[in-house]
């Protein structure tokens, strides 16, 4: 984990696991607009942090997961499953 964040953001980082690990918290989200690509053009990209437990509530571990939502915020009207 301390390797593939950037230092200014790492504290934020542990403080969230750290919650996590004290059971304050279970989830945390956030959004970046980060340069994406090879013009770099900033982008929209979702930051998911979920804690994994036990059936018994011990924290076992946190799950990251990074999405570029750029396309998802373009969205306008339905898609819905055929049938």
């Amino acid at each position: 984990m301390r390797n593939c964040h950037p230092s200014k953001s790492l504290a934020k980082v542990e403080a969230i696991i750290s919650e996590m690990k004290a059971n304050k918290r279970d989830t945390a989200r956030f959004w970046i607009d980060l340069p994406i690509g090879p013009e770099g053009k900033k982008q929209k990209v979702m930051i998911e942090y979920f804690a994994l437990r036990t059936n018994n509530g011990k924290y076992v571990g946190c799950l990251e997961a990074s999405q570029n939502i750029a396309r998802i915020q373009s969205l306008i009207g339905e898609k819905r499953l055929p049938g």
